[in-house]
């Protein structure tokens, strides 16, 4: 394992630990004290459902080789459920995962005491899906599919 693979482990683990305890602690000690469990829970749970649907079909759509709807995203059935992933690339799945679910641990804090934990199930599903995955850049680029070896920054 050379340098690139463990920094890539080292970025994982602080960005999934900046979204599930911190985030859960930070957002549970802005609430009222009845909404502290609901407002944890909502990190929790958004993790859990996010890091399912990347895994079955956000990474396919985000970094997958068939073009949908004019290359905004990719079928998601490509690489459904990480089917013909090389495992050198779990790593940056994992990394790109822990953005996903800090993204919508994120928006959680939005609607801080406005929600139930039942009703927030639904959000992470559906809004990941319908627009986490898009394969453009902020300047309308289209990235090219994810390899380990060609983001390396120094070869």
């Amino acid at each position: 394992m050379d340098g690139y693979y463990a920094w890539m482990i080292v970025a994982t683990a602080l960005v999934l630990m900046m979204t599930t305890p911190a985030l859960a602690l930070f957002y549970g000690g802005m609430t009222r004290a009845k909404s502290v469990l609901n407002m944890m829970m909502m990190s929790y749970v958004a993790m859990a459902v996010v890091g399912i649907v990347y895994v079955l079909w956000g990474w396919s759509m985000s970094f997958g080789p068939d073009e949908l709807a004019g290359g905004l995203f990719s079928n998601p059935f490509t690489l459904f459920g990480l089917k013909d992933v090389d495992w050198t690339s779990y790593i940056a799945v994992c990394f790109q995962l822990t953005f996903a679910v800090i993204t919508a641990a994120l928006i959680s804090g939005a609607i801080a005491d406005r929600v139930k934990l039942s009703s927030w199930l639904v959000f992470p599903s559906s809004s990941f899906s319908a627009s986490a995955s898009s394969r453009l850049t902020s300047r309308g680029e289209e990235r090219a599919p994810f390899s380990p070896v060609s983001s390396r920054r120094f070869q």
